[in-house]
This record gives structure tokens, C-alpha cells and sequence, in this order.
């Protein structure tokens, strides 16, 4: 954590912005390592508030409240609910960094990507975001689009349904 940082990183050293990154970077890494092996039970719980939130809680609640994907998609979100144990034929995984700035301050996220075409269903293709960590206003995330080739008047065509649940804490105040 920060604390980690303070100590680890000579801020009086004339690169110690470099230092300050490459710190973040193996913490980011270290971190998805831990998850890629021992999946939600890696997963951080935000201590930054008076009530600590729990990343592991948040996303199981979304996946609760989530009854399309389970309808439309089970094998995969059987696959996220039970990550890094079990495969799926036609998915692989990507992990990745995001930044972004909504105008208020830059969030960084950490994201487990999975692209799943399903060996039955040549017709569709998802694509799904799941949340690891944000560094604020986000409590868990899950994102689902799906590519869907059909007809259209004869033609072919292809559609894209988007899906975005988020926990978070945002909008406080007067809302």
C-alpha cells in the first residue's frame, strides 16, 4: 500500500518519479499474479473510507443481480465465479491497465479481460470486464458486450449489445 511506497521510494533521488512508477508497476503486477492464482480470494477490500468495502463482496453481489448473463452466457460466468479453476473452450484471458479521467480526478484500473467465442455458437462473440481494483469512485465493475452476426434483410450484419454494472461511490452528497 502507500505506506509500502513512502518507505521503499527515496524522494529526495532525482528519479524518484521513476522509482514511485516502477514501485506501482510490480504492485500491479505482483497483484494480478496473485489473482491469475488464487482468484477472488486475491481481490483487495478498500480501506480508504470509514467502512472498509470488500472488492471479493462487491463483485459477487454483481454477479448475483446479473440473471442475463447467467441466462445467456452460464459456462462463462461459471468461468469468472470460479476463476483461475476450470477452462473454457473458446476463451482466453487478457489482463490490462486503464486510465480514466471523466474530468474529476483519473481513476486506474486493473481489469481481467475475457474474450469468449463459443464453440456452439458461431454466431456471437463476448467480450467481458471484470473489475480487479480501481484507485477510486469504483466498488466493482462488470462489463459484458456481445457481437452478435445475423441477418438483415438478407444481408449480413452484425450487433453490438453493451451491458455496464458498477458499485461505487460517486454520486454522494445531494443524491
Amino acid at each position: 500500500g502507500l505506506d509500502a511506497l513512502r518507505s521503499s521510494v527515496d524522494w529526495n533521488a532525482p528519479d524518484y518519479v521513476e522509482r514511485a512508477n516502477a514501485f506501482a508497476r510490480k504492485a500491479a503486477v505482483d497483484y494480478i499474479t496473485a489473482y491469475q492464482k488464487n482468484g477472488d480470494a486475491a481481490l483487495v477490500t478498500y480501506n480508504d473510507r470509514a467502512q472498509p468495502v470488500s472488492l471479493k463482496e462487491q463483485w459477487a453481489g454483481i454477479l448475483r443481480n446479473s440473471p442475463f448473463f447467467h441466462q445467456y452466457a452460464p459456462e462463462l460466468r461459471a468461468y469468472l465465479e470460479q476463476f483461475p479453476k476450470g477452462s473454457l473452450a473458446g476463451g482466453r484471458d487478457v489482463f490490462y491497465w486503464i486510465k480514466d479521467d471523466y474530468g474529476f480526478k483519473p481513476i486506474i484500473s486493473i481489469v481481467h479481460g475475457v474474450i469468449y467465442e463459443p464453440p456452439k455458437q458461431a454466431d456471437r462473440t463476448f467480450v467481458v470486464q471484470k473489475q480487479l481494483y480501481a484507485s477510486h469512485y469504483y466498488d466493482g465493475s462488470l462489463a459484458v458486450a456481445t457481437l452478435l452476426d445475423t441477418q438483415d434483410g438478407g444481408r449480413p450484419a452484425t450487433y453490438l449489445l453493451y451491458a455496464n454494472r458498477s458499485r461505487g461511490d460517486m454520486l454522494r452528497g445531494g443524491f
